[in-house]
């Protein structure tokens, strides 16, 4: 399967592990090198088993798809923060843990589940004119948190690319 259909896990680029070792939830990206259908079937069922399964159109798409990886352990740390901040108002940690990761898990839950609805559409419903959302935007964006962003995403591509 690895040689014809080219799976790769996470950052494993290529090297498969065993399947029992993978965490839960991982996600199988799947890049077709052969326009074989029955081995990328069997890959897309292989992965899909124990994740989401994003088959890609090319080297691109997958580097690009890779690169959006690495700001898990951003979404992590932003959620520590806040999470943290919580607790320094009072909240205890625990309890603030788990309210901000069921307020991300339920925004994350919504947009995937109607995936049709863009990320700019949500930051307008959330970000009502005069509200604390958009305070907090304004104050992020101006920071230039958001334009830290694109340009981590840009040097982790340009680290993994191999073009």
């Amino acid at each position: 399967v690895a040689e014809r259909a080219c799976v790769r896990v996470g950052e494993e680029h290529g090297r498969l592990r065993d399947l029992d070792r993978l965490p839960h939830g991982v996600l199988g990206h799947v890049r077709q090198v052969h326009e074989h259908a029955e081995t990328v079937q069997l890959a897309n069922d292989l992965f899909g088993s124990i994740g989401t399964v994003f088959p890609v159109e090319s080297e691109h798409e997958f580097e690009a798809i890779c690169a959006a990886t690495a700001t898990i352990a951003s979404v992590c740390a932003f959620m520590e923060k806040i999470a943290s901040w919580l607790a320094e108002n009072g909240i205890p940690h625990q309890r603030a843990c788990e309210y901000v990761a069921r307020m991300c898990c339920g925004l994350s839950c919504a947009v995937a589940d109607a995936p049709d609805q863009s990320f700019q559409s949500l930051v307008k419903a959330h970000a009502t004119a005069g509200g604390i959302n958009e305070q907090f935007l304004k104050h992020i964006a101006d920071s230039g948190l958001l334009d830290g962003i694109s340009d981590g995403l840009t040097a982790v591509m340009k680290r993994i690319s191999r073009t």
